[in-house]
C-alpha cells in the first residue's frame, strides 16, 4: 500500500537508499533537502538519524557557481539610488531562524531557491531598532521616521507608518561551505517540559542543529524608500552612513539570531 493514499510513494528501504544515493553533494538545494526531503521509512530496518541528515545538508553546495551568484547578489541590491553596501564577518557561530517550525526541532534560514544561509532584512532591522531604542541613540520621532511603527502599534487613522529605510537581506559575499553542525545539551528536560524541579538524575538530551560558521563574510545593503527619498532633509548619503554605523554597532554588541546570550550571532 502507498504510504500516502493515491500516491506512488511506497515506504521501503530500497526507496530510501535510492533517494539517499541521489543526493549529489554538488548542485543540490540544501534548503529543500533540509526541510522537505527527510529520509524516512516505516520499516524497523531503517532508523532516521537527524545528525546524519544534517551532515548531508552541511556538505551540499548550492546549484550555482560563484560568477552566477555574484550576478544574483548584485541584482538583489538594485534599489533606487542611493544604496549603501557594506560587509561584516561573523565573529562567532550564528543560529538564525533557529526557532522556525521544523520537523527537525530546530531550523535555519536557507535561501529557498539556492540553499545558502542568509540574514533576513527584517531581522537586521529589528535588532538595529532594538539597539537604537535601548541606548537612546534616537528620539521616538526619528525611530518612527527611519524604522516605521513597530508591529501591533495602535492609534488613529494614519498611525501606522512606513519607515524611510529599506533593509535588504544580507547574503554571504561568496558561495562556499558556510554551515556546520553544532550541539546543545539540555540537562533538565523534565523541568522545561513538565515543570518538575531540575535535578541531577534527569538525563541530558543532546539536540543537533545547524549554524553559520565563524569567519563568514556577509554583504549588507541599505537604501531609502520613496518616502525617505522625498522627505530627506539632509543628504541621503549622510543618512545611510549613519544607519550603516548603527547596524554595525548593533551586530557587534547585540548580535542577531538565537543564543546570543551564549555568544552566538556576533559580527565584526
Amino acid at each position: 500500500m502507498p504510504v500516502i493514499p493515491g500516491s506512488r510513494w511506497f515506504g521501503n528501504d530500497q526507496n530510501i537508499q535510492a533517494v539517499r544515493n541521489a543526493f549529489h553533494l554538488q548542485g543540490a538545494n540544501a534548503s529543500l533537502i533540509h526541510g522537505k526531503y527527510i529520509q524516512w521509512s516505516d520499516t524497523e530496518a531503517f532508523k532516521f538519524d537527524k545528525k546524519d541528515h544534517m551532515d548531508v545538508v552541511v556538505r551540499i553546495r548550492p546549484p550555482i557557481n560563484n560568477a552566477v551568484y555574484q550576478i544574483l547578489k548584485r541584482r538583489k541590491n538594485q534599489f533606487a539610488p542611493p544604496v549603501q553596501v557594506f560587509s561584516m564577518s561573523t565573529q562567532s557561530r550564528v543560529a538564525i531562524n533557529m526557532g522556525n517550525e521544523s520537523i527537525l526541532e530546530t531550523s535555519i534560514a536557507l535561501h529557498p531557491l539556492h540553499g545558502f544561509p542568509f540574514l533576513s532584512g527584517s531581522a537586521i532591522k529589528g535588532v538595529t531598532r532594538h539597539y537604537v531604542k535601548d541606548n537612546g541613540l534616537l528620539g521616538q520621532p526619528d525611530i518612527v521616521r527611519f524604522f516605521g511603527h513597530e508591529p501591533g502599534a495602535v492609534g488613529g487613522p494614519g498611525a501606522l507608518a512606513q519607515g524611510d529605510l529599506i533593509f535588504g537581506d544580507a547574503w554571504p559575499q561568496a558561495i562556499g561551505a558556510h554551515l556546520e553542525l553544532d550541539l546543545m545539551n539540555p540537562h533538565y528536560g523534565r523541568y522545561y517540559r513538565d515543570g518538575r524541579w531540575p535535578a541531577d538524575n534527569q538525563d541530558p538530551v543532546p539536540v543537533t542543529f545547524l549554524a553559520i560558521k565563524k569567519g563568514v563574510a556577509f554583504e549588507f545593503v541599505l537604501a531609502l524608500s520613496l518616502k525617505g527619498r522625498l522627505a530627506a532633509s539632509t543628504a541621503a548619503s549622510t543618512v545611510l552612513d549613519q544607519m550603516e554605523q548603527l547596524v554595525r554597532e548593533a551586530l557587534r554588541t547585540y548580535g542577531i539570531g538565537a543564543k546570543t546570550g551564549a555568544g552566538y550571532g556576533y559580527f565584526i
